[in-house]
């Protein structure tokens, strides 16, 4: 089933290389940066197949680009120093000037997140949160901010946002 969809996500990644990149005469590596979600030893370890293969496929070098922090890797990617990007949640409202477009996606359902309280919490539903502290890990977080934001938004539940002290919250839209 891994091998299966690593094949697949190659194939469509090459094809979607080969057309976004057609000068590739020149040999000239792409820049493709991978979002942190993984040490960097993993990270590569699992890419740079990929990218071989992608390589072999298209006639279009990648190579793999990770920064020590996904904060870090997101402000090169604001900047638009990388040609290509894997990552799960660049694509808010606010980054929607840069004009990137997704080409490519993984098959199968979309990601989900949760929202959790201890056991013998009293809060049982989204309403009782309401007026609540809530901690998200980092406003940049696809699954850890704007997922479940949105499922507040929706369900109507305002709250306090919670986010590391080094970071500033966002507003919702």
């Amino acid at each position: 089933m891994i091998r299966t969809t690593i094949k697949c996500t190659a194939a469509i990644l090459a094809a979607a290389v080969a057309i976004y990149a057609p000068s590739a005469a020149a040999q000239k590596a792409y820049s493709f940066y991978v979002l942190n979600q993984r040490s960097i030893a993993l990270t590569a370890q699992y890419w740079n197949p990929i990218f071989t293969y992608v390589g072999k496929k298209s006639g279009v070098p990648l190579e793999l680009k990770m920064t020590k922090t996904a904060q870090e890797g997101n402000a090169i990617a604001e900047r638009g120093d990388y040609d290509f990007q894997y990552t799960n949640h660049f694509f808010t409202p606010e980054r929607d000037r840069l004009g990137y477009k997704v080409i490519a996606r993984p098959a199968g359902p979309g990601i989900r997140s949760q929202i959790v309280v201890p056991e013998d919490s009293p809060i049982q539903a989204l309403q009782d949160l309401s007026g609540k502290d809530v901690a998200f890990v980092s406003p940049d977080a696809f699954a850890g901010y704007w997922l479940p934001m949105d499922a507040l938004l929706r369900a109507k539940v305002n709250v306090k946002i919670v986010l590391p002290a080094t970071r500033k919250p966002r507003p919702p839209s």
